[in-house]
C-alpha cells in the first residue's frame, strides 16, 4: 500500500493540470515498485481546509473509488493496481 498525502502546485501553476500529472505519475511509479494498493485522502471541493489534498472528483477520474470517510472532510479513496509482469 502506497499513501499520497498531499500536493503542492504553485499558485501561478495551479488550474493548469498539474496535480493530474503529479497523480498521474506517483501511480505510475508505485505501480513500477510493485505497489498493490494506491490510497489517497482527497476532499471536496468547497471544503474551507485539506485543499492540498486534491479533490475527490480528480481521483475518481484517475480511477479511485471511495472506501469511507475519515473525519467530516477527507474521503478515503484508493485504487487498486494490476501486477506488472515480464
Amino acid at each position: 500500500m502506497w499513501s499520497l498525502v498531499c500536493f503542492f502546485v504553485q499558485r501561478r501553476l495551479r488550474r493548469t493540470g498539474v496535480s493530474t500529472a503529479l497523480l498521474r505519475e506517483a501511480v505510475a511509479l508505485a505501480r513500477t515498485h510493485g505497489a498493490h494498493v494506491v490510497e489517497a485522502f482527497p476532499v471536496n471541493a468547497d471544503s474551507p481546509s485539506y485543499r492540498f489534498m486534491g479533490y475527490v472528483p480528480m481521483f475518481e477520474a484517475a480511477g479511485f473509488t471511495t472506501r469511507g470517510r475519515t473525519g467530516t472532510r477527507r474521503h478515503v479513496m484508493d485504487v487498486r493496481l494490476p501486477e506488472v509482469t515480464g
